[in-house]
């Protein structure tokens, strides 16, 4: 049976299957998979820019899951499974997703309901601070519901002013992860840590990161998993980067 698994992995660099494919007819918004409650379609699995405008022209609908913290905006940047990787991604990486992201918008794609809260926070957990910006500026927001009402204001307020410290710290830093049910944990209550870790680079954290990586560090980490293979990553990136 056909799935978007299948299609991302078989067709992500042919666009003549692709082709084939849409000329048999095949359902470009019908669901595949759903994994931890989310509804996957091609659009969502989509691998380059030429796949998803053959998609896109053939009627697949940016808006269809109708909410902003899941689609193809979410999808495109990725980001939202609890696990801890060795690095940012590269420039190049970057450059292909905001390539993807503006297709999305050029064809359509509402923020609101296209995945853009998630979006816009994972592009921050992965300091890609152009591609942050132009989903902000396009009216992708963060919507938190454990925030007080001054307190979303001011989230609102610091979105629309790029001013991400501010962000990342009235955010639960785990909110765009798949079965995110409140601050630090998922559906299974376990203890993860929020950031994509570089554990190799050159240069210095941006002081929220840093500060966020201490305080968990303090908090929650040592005093309940001293042992844990996160602490390790969490203190070798801020000694990697502190050189």
């Amino acid at each position: 049976m056909w799935s978007p698994c299948s299609l991302q992995g078989e067709l992500t660099h042919n666009d003549e299957i692709t082709k084939l494919l849409l000329a048999a007819g095949i359902d470009v918004n019908r669901v595949g998979l759903e994994i931890g409650g989310r509804r996957w379609r091609p659009l969502h699995s989509c691998g380059h820019p030429g796949q998803a405008q053959l998609l896109l022209e053939a009627g697949a609908d940016p808006n269809i899951d109708r909410e902003d913290k899941w689609g193809p905006l979410a999808c495109v940047v990725g980001n939202f499974i609890p696990t801890v990787t060795l690095e940012f991604s590269s420039q190049e990486q970057k450059a292909r997703r905001m390539e993807m992201v503006r297709l999305l918008f050029q064809y359509g794609a509402d923020p609101m309901r296209a995945g853009g809260g998630w979006a816009l926070h994972g592009a921050l957990r992965d300091l890609d601070f152009v591609l942050a910006a132009f989903l902000a500026d396009k009216g992708a927001r963060i919507n938190v519901s454990e925030l007080t009402a001054s307190d979303q204001r001011l989230l609102n307020q610091a979105v629309k002013d790029h001013e991400w410290g501010t962000v990342m710290r009235l955010t639960p830093l785990n909110w765009s992860f798949i079965n995110y049910v409140g601050p630090g944990l998922i559906n299974n209550g376990r203890f993860i840590s929020m950031y994509r870790l570089p554990v190799s680079g050159q240069g210095s954290l941006p002081p929220w990161l840093e500060n966020e990586i201490i305080r968990w560090l303090n908090v929650k980490l040592l005093p309940c998993h001293p042992t844990s293979g996160i602490v390790t990553i969490c203190q070798k990136t801020l000694e990697v980067h502190r050189t």
